[in-house]
Order: structure tokens, then sequence, then C-alpha cells
């Protein structure tokens, strides 16, 4: 601890308590609790009271090790901490804010018909000076201070604090904790209820003796009058002697009787008291679970308008999943529609690949042609005279090469060199340059269209092509969007389901508390009249005692 730093104790005043004023007491040395005298007088700064039922010397209270302490230091009447007695002189009892001491116990003094109170008060602490020191908050402000606040973002995820979840379970436990100690209360309310009605019960017993014994006196007084009368001086003498002692021993056990009433008494007003402090100290902590009731209901409500919050964003993000399906639907739309037209472009490959084989095909039997028109220029340009000789001979040549082409063509070949007369060599020749032309048009026309159908076909490839990566790339951003949003939806499912599950305990431990408050009040009902009740006999039972009394005198 450090020097420059007071710790200070605030000593409240309590009902049922000898009168006091609040008292604040700097613990940093060893305070005496006890009686004034003479030398030492009652301040607002020390724990010194005006009060018989204290000892000069009745406890001590110091500070240590960041804890405070309470030692009764052998007083006569005891020293109290919760309505728990602390053993005199041995136990030292540490003490925590809010604890209720009481010093000594209510003393009737039966001569003077007065009763002295003793001192009960509360106790808080700490409260420093000179450094302040860091204050916890109060319940209904630890979750504003704890717990920062709860935003709706959507396409988010929404962060929501456990500290507040925790703190509120603290103070439903708290509460619960309280309640458990209210039930164990009225439960020793309600036995010293019936130990009151049984020393009730004694009393009328008691005065019901009386009574008897008043009877019994009335009788031996007429029995005396008639023996007074009827008897002679020593029979007289002898029952007046024997009717004095009966009377004496009535007297004795009527006071005797009367004393043990007196006693009862006593022993009854001291536990109508202690009933009584015990039901002050009862409706302190109804008071206190009703004020705890209502910070919980209001966290309650809190967190129902939460739950709305979340609920309209759960609508408001399967407005948007709506939203994305119909846009993954119409993307599949055209996805399909590519698909198609990827395969109207297959189709027309393959057409255009037929046609390519089949101009391929045309080509080579124009270059067949072609070749067989290049012999036949080639026959014709040559001597007309040599003719017999070498014209045989590439015939055979011919031949011999186009023996290896198709059947059709060389016998078409054959029947064309058979059929050329001698005299149609010149027409032959002319004819050949002609078709030496028509050939060469004819074979820049076929190469001409396999250029073209080349292009193409290299056209409808990349087309293929960027359709395929296109396909891919819509694939793959659909995959994407469809896992986000199975994502967000199984996570916003996740926290609904937490919130409604918390929502319903909180539901159960609302109705579990106005269940307890209902008792409570049926019980503090129930209570009240049987005080009332208790008064009319104890006012009753005064009655008798002073009839009884006046009887005696």
């Amino acid at each position: 601890m450090a020097a420059d730093v007071n710790i200070l104790v605030s000593f409240k005043y309590c009902g049922h308590s000898h009168l006091f004023n609040d008292r604040l007491i700097d613990v940093n040395k060893p305070v005496k609790i006890g009686r004034s005298t003479y030398r030492v007088k009652p301040t607002d700064n020390n724990l010194i009271f005006t009060c018989k039922v204290l000892s000069r010397n009745h406890a001590i209270l110091w500070y240590e090790d960041n804890k405070l302490w309470l030692k009764d230091t052998n007083s006569s009447n005891g020293t109290f901490v919760n309505n728990a007695r602390i053993v005199t002189d041995v136990e030292a009892k540490e003490l925590h804010n809010g604890d209720l001491l009481q010093f000594g116990i209510d003393v009737v003094d039966a001569d003077k018909n007065v009763n002295h109170n003793c001192i009960i008060g509360s106790l808080e602490w700490p409260i420093e000076t000179d450094i302040p020191r860091e204050r916890m908050p109060t319940p209904d402000k630890i979750l504003d201070v704890v717990t920062p606040p709860v935003r709706i973002v959507q396409h988010d995820k929404i962060e929501i604090s456990k500290k507040e979840l925790v703190q509120l379970s603290k103070y439903m436990k708290e509460a619960v904790q309280r309640e458990k100690s209210l039930k164990m209360k009225l439960t020793s309310v309600v036995e010293a209820l019936v130990a009151v009605q049984q020393c009730q019960k004694i009393n009328l017993q008691g005065s019901i003796k009386e009574d008897y014994l008043l009877a019994r006196i009335d009788t031996l007084e007429s029995e005396l009058e008639i023996f007074s009368k009827n008897g002679n001086k020593d029979t007289f003498s002898e029952q007046l002697i024997d009717s004095q002692e009966a009377k004496y021993r009535c007297e004795l056990q009527l006071k005797d009787s009367l004393q043990n009433n007196l006693m009862e008494k006593l022993n009854a007003n001291k536990v109508f008291a202690e009933m009584q402090i015990r039901y002050d100290d009862v409706l302190q902590e109804l008071t206190l679970v009703k004020v705890q009731y209502e910070e919980a209901e209001s966290k309650i409500q809190s967190f129902m308008s939460t739950n709305a919050n979340l609920e309209d964003a759960n609508k408001n993000l399967g407005n948007e999943l709506k939203t994305v399906k119909n846009d993954n639907d119409e993307l599949i739309g055209k996805v399909d529609g590519l698909n198609t037209k990827c395969e109207e472009m297959d189709q027309m490959l393959k057409v255009a690949k037929a046609k390519i084989n089949e101009r391929e095909e045309l080509l080579a039997n124009y270059r067949i042609k072609l070749n067989f028109t290049d012999a036949i220029s080639n026959i014709a340009s040559t001597d007309i005279r040599n003719v017999s000789t070498n014209a045989m001979e590439i015939i055979t040549r011919l031949i011999e090469k186009l023996q290896e082409m198709d059947l059709d063509v060389f016998n078409y070949l054959k029947s064309i060199v058979d059929s050329i007369p001698d005299t149609a060599i010149n027409h032959v020749e002319a004819q050949a340059v002609i078709d030496n032309k028509d050939l060469t048009e004819e074979k820049n026309r076929l190469q001409e269209q396999i250029n073209r159908l080349l292009s193409e076909e290299e056209a409808s490839k990349i087309f293929v092509n960027e359709l395929q990566s296109k396909y891919q790339s819509v694939t793959a951003e659909l995959f994407s969007k469809e896992k986000e949003i199975d994502l967000l939806k199984t996570a916003h499912d996740s926290k609904l389901r937490t919130l409604q599950d918390e929502l319903d305990a909180n539901k159960d431990e609302h109705t579990k508390t106005m269940e307890t408050i209902k008792t409570l009040q049926k019980s503090l009902e129930e209570r009240t009249l049987f005080e009332s009740q208790l008064q009319e006999e104890n006012k009753n039972l005064r009655n008798r005692l002073d009839q009884a009394s006046s009887k005696i005198e």
C-alpha cells in the first residue's frame, strides 16, 4: 500500500439499529470499535457509539494485504457479519463490499421496560483519496463500457461481442444465487415463526394454569371460611395453617409460572425483533432482485431489437441471394446458348472439312488431268516425222506411269491414245494449248478456293477457342459466386440460431425470475398476515398477563 493513498471505509446506518450518523473511517491504522466513554466520544471518523449493548473494546478493524479484516476482542454480546457470529478473539473475518455488520444484540431492560438496540450497518469500501483508483462501472453500465455497438452490414460478417453475453450470464447467476439466499432466509423466518407459535402455545398453557391456580385459591378460601364457621379453635388453627401453607405453595407456583411466562415473553420479543431484522433484509434483497430483474428485462429488450435487426438483414440477404440466383440462371442460359453455338460451329467445321476433302479430291483429279494434258502437249509438240518411232516410246512410258493410276483413267487415256490419228496431231496440239490455259486457270481457281477454305477453317478454330475460354471463365465465376453465397448463408444461419438460443434462454430466465418474485410476494403476504395474527395474540397474551398480575396484587 502506497504511503500517499488513504483507504477509506464507509459504515452506513441500517434499519432497526441504534441510531447513529454514517461514518467514514480511515483504515490505514487499526480502528477500535466500542462503547463511548468520557475520554473517547463518537465522531464521524471513528467507530465509537453511545450504545449500552457494546463493550468498551468490542472489536477491531484494520486493512492489510489489500484486504479488510474484522476481529472480535472478547466482547460480551458478540460481533456478527451477515448474521453469522465471529468466534471471540480467535477468528479474523475478511470483509467485502456490501457486508452487513452487527455489533451486540438487542437487550430488553425488564425493570424500566426499555429496549436497547444493537448497532447494525452496511459496509462500503474501498473509497480512496489523493490518488484516484480506476473504479468498476455499475452493473447497468458495464455493457455500455465493454461492449462495442453491433452494426448490421450487408455482405459482411456480423460481429457480436461475447463479453456482453458473459456479463449477462454472470448477472443472471448472481440473481439466482440471491434467490437461493432469499429462500434460505425465508425458511429461517418460517422456522422462527414456528418457534414463536410454540412460545405462544406455552404462554397459553401458562395462562390456563394460572386460571386454574386462581380458581384453586378461591376454592381454598371458601373452604377456609366454611371451616372457620363450623370448626373449633384447634381444628381451625390447623386448617388455617394448612390453608396458608397451601396458599404459599400456590403463590410460589404462580410466581414461578409468571416468571416463566415473562421469560418466554422476552424470548418471544427477541425472536420477533430478529424476525423483523430478517424481514427487512428480505425486503432489501427483494428490492435488489427487482432492480436486477428490470435490468435483465431491458437487456432482453435490447437483444430482441438486435434480433429483429438481424432478421431484417437476413431478409435483405435473402433478396440478394434471389437476385444472384436469377443472374446465375441468366448466365446458365447464355452458356447453354454458347454451347449450342459451339455445336453448330462444330457441325460447320465438319461440313467445311468434308468440302475441303472433296475439293482436295477434285484437285487431285485436276492435277492428274493436268499432267495428262501436259503429256499430250509434249507429244503434240514433237516432230510429226518422228511420231511413228518416238510416239510409241512416249506412249509406252505414259502407259507404264499410268498403270499405277486408276483403271478407269488408264482405259480412258488408252482409248484417247488409240483414237488419235496421225492427221489429228496438229489439231490435238492446238487443243492442248487451249486446254493447258484452261487447266492453268482452273488450277489457280482451285488454289484460291483451297486458301479461302483454309482461312475459314483457321478463323473457325480461333472462334471456337474464344468460345471455350469464355465458357470456362463464366463457369469459374458462377462456381465462385455459388460458393460465396453458400458461405454467407451458412454464417448467417448459424448466427441466427445462436441469437435465437440466447433469446430463448433469456426468456426462460425471465420466466423463472417472475415466478420467484411471485412466490416471494406470496410468502411476504402470508408472513404479513401471520405477523398481524401474532401481534393480536401478543396483545391477548399481554392482557392476560396484566389480568393475572392484577389478580395476584
